[in-house]
């Protein structure tokens, strides 16, 4: 049983290493016993600056250090939590980090948590680019005093300008995901519907 035991532990600790994704383990009372080689990577800190310290010193703002003691209790008590959270890096800068937590017992006997870590920084970043972009391009069309529309392959349409909600009394939340037919009466929505095809098979 005892050989058994080492074997096992040594497995666990070979997967805690080698592992692509940040693990971080801390007790009760969050602070962090181990970290392995990819979280270090991720935050920028090593081992020793990371092991002792509680996890509430990388958080970024208020809320998320409420966060972290009414997740704590909800994992402890058998939840499984899956969510992201902004933390700090070692040179200052905030990093997007996508959370998996369940509680484990630790060597002691006691319970404790252990977190997957993955970064998505990167991700988060190109979110927030096309976030612009689409505000930007909303504002562009809204500028123009002419009724713009603009419509999926299957006629849906999915945005239009202040003008279109002027001129067909219609807000771009009630248009979205509606189709000629839904706003037009029947012969009208029948003729745009035909001008559209043949717009898409002449393009």
């Amino acid at each position: 049983a005892q050989n058994a035991l080492l074997v096992s532990e040594k497995r666990y600790r070979s997967l805690f290493e080698i592992s692509p994704v940040g693990i971080v383990v801390q007790n009760a009372d969050n602070v962090i016993i181990n970290v392995n080689e990819a979280y270090c990577n991720i935050s920028g800190y090593n081992k020793d600056q990371l092991i002792g310290r509680k996890v509430s010193n990388l958080a970024l703002s208020n809320d998320e250090l409420n966060n972290i003691e009414n997740n704590t209790a909800r994992i402890l008590s058998g939840e499984t939590l899956r969510h992201e959270v902004r933390n700090l890096c070692s040179d200052g800068t905030a990093i997007y980090i996508e959370l998996t937590e369940s509680a484990i017992e630790l060597s002691d006997g006691s319970m404790g948590i252990m977190s997957i870590a993955n970064d998505i920084t990167e991700r988060k970043t190109a979110e927030e680019a096309l976030r612009q972009q689409a505000d930007f391009q909303q504002r562009l069309m809204d500028a123009i005093p002419i009724p713009v529309f603009y419509k999926d392959v299957s006629g849906v349409y999915q945005g239009c300008n202040n003008a279109f909600e002027t001129f067909m009394g219609i807000k771009k939340d009630d248009l979205k995901g509606k189709t000629v037919f839904d706003v037009y009466p029947a012969q009208i929505a029948e003729a745009y519907f035909q001008t559209d095809n043949l717009l898409l098979r002449s393009s």
